[in-house]
């Protein structure tokens, strides 16, 4: 965070360069910015103030003879001095997400789903949504099922409505009777128990149903024991087109297609309380001409992954701040 104040009237200065230059995607002349703002000074303090500005790094000049645009600490500046919510706008986009969400049956993925959509349309920026847990699931019923010969099948019924299936061997195979002891002694002992995490159930001296039980567990662990990362992208073309030069594209859509990194990334930031990076705070130098916003999704108080918008650094970011909060806030209440 930028420490220093720059005053009111730089402060004044700088926010209407960063919204002159969101709308017209030009650099920012001081008579033009005189002729469209209203800050009430001369042109010529305008132009000094601006040179000075430049001198300590809040702008910077493309070109020579050129105006002037924000610089990666006068955006972050405005981000963290300047910028404010619009209340009005994030509670009609919570609205949105409400009524888009209302008949997700609060399944995990499908509120992820509809939710990016919601933010490519809302903001005109790439959306990005991203998990880093299985589904943010919890056990609430194992059912183990005997099939022919030694062949069973174990079904783990998640709190989500996931339901994950899978199979096992049992030599001489499993009883009616056993199958449905195992199947109420693992559902008692793992109820609300999260998948991924060390599944315990206390033993019973029953051997073989003790072994029984041994086996499920192992082959729970085998699904769910490693965590599993998401990545969603949509509309990249927002971005794109933003940056217009198509080294920087390539190179952008390049770091998009890392799915691991990019979602690692993402969690490092929402895990800091980080919610936009601009520039090279990303850390990843293909995106250095970009700004990231994310907000974090909880399920039981615990973040499982984040929703976001990747867009130019000439970003609205008001815009996309509330936009991504209102809609980060809506998918955590959707899937509590």
């Amino acid at each position: 965070m930028v420490q220093a104040s720059l005053g009111p009237r730089k402060e004044a200065i700088l926010m209407a360069v960063v919204a002159e230059y969101v709308r017209i995607a030009a650099p920012i002349g001081s008579q033009h910015l005189f002729s469209v703002s209203n800050l009430h000074l001369s042109p010529a303090t305008i132009r000094a103030q601006m040179a000075q500005l430049e001198e300590d790094g809040f702008l910077t000049q493309p070109h020579v003879s050129s105006g002037r645009v924000p610089s990666v600490m006068g955006y972050r500046y405005f981000v963290d001095r300047l910028m404010g919510r619009d209340p009005v706008r994030y509670s009609e986009i919570r609205r949105s997400v409400e009524a888009l969400l209302a008949n997700a049956s609060g399944e995990f993925n499908e509120v992820l789903r509809r939710s990016l959509v919601l933010l490519a349309q809302q903001t005109n920026y790439t959306a990005i949504v991203s998990t880093w847990a299985p589904a943010a699931e919890r056990f609430q019923r194992i059912q183990i099922v005997p099939l022919s010969g030694d062949l069973v099948l174990v079904l783990a019924v998640g709190s989500r409505g996931t339901v994950d299936r899978s199979t096992l061997r049992v030599d001489g195979g499993v009883s009616d009777s056993l199958a449905n002891q195992a199947s109420n002694l693992m559902t008692a002992s793992l109820r609300n128990s999260r998948f991924g995490s060390n599944l315990v159930v206390p033993p019973t001296n029953d051997p073989e149903l003790d072994a029984l039980v041994c086996a499920v567990i192992a082959v729970l662990h085998d699904s769910f024991g490693s965590e599993e990362v998401d990545l969603w992208v949509r509309e990249v073309y927002k971005t794109a087109a933003a940056l217009e030069e198509r080294e920087k594209v390539t190179r952008m859509i390049e770091a998009l297609e890392q799915q691991l990194l990019v979602v690692e990334l993402i969690r490092g930031l929402v895990e800091q309380g980080t919610t936009v990076s601009i520039g090279e705070e990303i850390g990843v130098e293909a995106l250095n001409e970009c700004a990231l916003v994310v907000a974090p999704c909880e399920v039981g108080g615990e973040i499982v992954g984040s929703v976001g918008v990747l867009g130019p650094m000439r970003m609205d970011y008001p815009l996309a701040t509330t936009a991504v909060a209102a809609i980060g806030a809506g998918v955590t209440e959707a899937v509590s």
